[in-house]
């Protein structure tokens, strides 16, 4: 009896410490998606105003993924693998899409 509480104990401690592995690994591929604020947004090569503008985007509720986090920084990546870093006053929350295929039609629903 004392062998089976032990293979069913260390059976529990491999459990947990697989469950715990496998779910930062899958946080991690989990990917946020915003959109641009402002029609004028200033993209950056770092977190800070001291970093230069690399891009200024031009066109209000562009969809952008969010790829890294810093203090009031986001690294965004948009549809044309552009990266760098603009700050959370100028992303949104608000749902965006954008169509890259030729005469096709979206519907809202």
């Amino acid at each position: 009896m004392e062998k089976k509480n032990k293979t069913f104990f260390n059976f529990i401690i491999y459990f947990i410490l697989f469950i715990f592995y496998f779910s930062n690994i899958l946080a991690k591929e989990n990917f946020s998606f915003l959109s641009l604020k402002n029609n004028k947004v200033n993209l950056r090569q770092g977190p800070s105003y001291d970093y230069p503008v690399k891009l200024i985007y031009k066109k209000k509720y562009l969809p952008v993924i969010i790829l890294e986090k810093s203090d009031t920084w986001r690294k965004i990546k948009d549809f044309e693998n552009n990266s760098g870093w603009i700050h959370i006053s100028q992303l949104s929350k608000k749902k965006s899409a954008l169509n890259t295929v030729e005469m096709s039609i979206l519907y809202k629903k």
